[in-house]
């Protein structure tokens, strides 16, 4: 099973993936509109959610 973390801003999404066990830089993949950081337990995006 995968877990699907969505956070407000790229930096966050940066601190999560590590948090997740990222080692050094983990796996990009393009997605429109966003980059998803993937991790050996979760999926990270920044979705920009939240007042600006």
């Amino acid at each position: 099973m995968r877990l699907l973390v969505a956070t407000a801003v790229p930096p966050e999404r940066d601190a999560v993936a590590r948090a997740f066990g990222a080692s050094g830089t983990p796996e990009e993949t393009a997605l429109p509109g966003v980059v998803l950081l993937r991790t050996p337990g979760a999926d990270v995006l920044a979705a920009g959610v939240g007042p600006a």
